[in-house]
């Protein structure tokens, strides 16, 4: 019944994503909103219940899982997701009724805790062919990008249930989520030439005998492969949130109340380490054959010289400024 802070950077909106289904019992979709209902929101309200141990039919329950997902190394994954192939999701969670002052099974206590992590690699690729809609069309510009996406998240409940009497009930919780997210750390490579068809061997461009699946590039000065490394971005996000409550309910009347305290710190941006470098070879020859993969092409050097290996890390050089990305983006909701 209780409202909860945004969980991101989308206004007045909340991430759910955030949010552990572990912490709660139920959820309650109201579509219609009627006169006793809160005017905050016209469209309609998501009520997360959240457990109660007082109804418990047993004194004590303890409940915990455990998952897990795991990538075969024969499935094909870019090299950051292959070096996270396990994660695993775990959910404690332990209940008891107690009897306090004169009553029986009065006292409920509930104390659930989670911990999940996922990583996520994708790659895609990006070509440039020539402008013509005559066939073939050579293609001068290749690009791949490998992306990178790991999240981690903890989450804890503890909670309060007193009957004060057959009509009357009291709580108190605490619930703490804590989200990261080291997300965007991107590698781009990018292979290009100049536009034209040239017949000597030491100009940018095209070679002859071009087809529409094979492009063959001459090493010069426009020939060029450049590898851009971006981040790591960032998202933290830190919930704490405590309530007090009561219910009470007579012959013909019910009544609810609640207090509460809750804060979101969001931390967005590519922190202090956080930069884009570019690193650039020159005089590069190559051929792209698409013969037997679109997606994953055969990409081969030609014309290799101890100064133009593209192989040899120590032959690229930086390519204009580096991007420092300290673009911190504080929230305390």
């Amino acid at each position: 019944g209780g409202q909860i802070t945004s969980q991101g950077a989308l206004g007045r909106g909340a991430a759910l994503n955030t949010m552990s289904g572990t912490l709660f019992d139920a959820v309650e979709l109201i579509k219609g909103h009627t006169p006793e209902s809160g005017a905050d929101s016209l469209g309609g309200t998501i009520n997360f219940k959240s457990r109660s141990a007082l109804s418990m039919r047993e004194k004590r329950r303890v409940t915990y899982n455990g998952s897990g997902r795991f990538v075969h190394p024969s499935t094909w994954q870019i090299p950051m997701r292959r070096a996270h192939p396990a994660h695993q999701l775990i959910n404690v969670g332990y209940q008891e009724l107690f009897d306090t002052g004169g009553g029986e099974r009065n006292l409920g206590v509930t104390l659930n805790l989670s911990q999940s992590e996922q990583a996520r690699g994708w790659y895609n690729t990006v070509r440039d062919h020539q402008n013509t809609a005559a066939g073939p069309a050579y293609l001068w510009d290749y690009r791949t990008q490998d992306t990178f996406n790991h999240r981690r998240q903890w989450n804890g409940l503890v909670k309060f249930d007193y009957r004060w009497s057959p009509s009357s009930k009291l709580n108190f919780s605490v619930t703490a989520v804590d989200h990261s997210e080291v997300f965007r750390r991107q590698f781009d490579t990018r292979a290009y030439t100049a536009q034209a068809v040239v017949t000597a061997s030491n100009v940018s461009g095209i070679r002859p005998g071009y087809t529409d699946l094979v492009s063959e590039v001459s090493p010069g000065a426009s020939s060029i492969i450049d590898i851009t490394t971006t981040g790591p971005n960032f998202f933290f996000n830190r919930q704490r949130r405590a309530s007090v409550g009561g219910e009470h309910e007579w012959d013909r009347w019910s009544a609810d109340w609640s207090g509460i305290y809750s804060q979101t710190r969001i931390n967005i941006g590519q922190g202090e380490d956080g930069a884009v470098i570019v690193n650039r070879i020159s005089n590069v020859g190559w051929i792209l054959d698409r013969t037997q993969s679109d997606i994953r092409p055969r990409f081969t050097q030609t014309g290799v010289t101890p100064a133009n290996d593209f192989t040899n890390a120590a032959n690229y050089r930086p390519s204009g400024p580096m991007t420092n990305g300290n673009s911190n983006n504080d929230h305390v909701i």
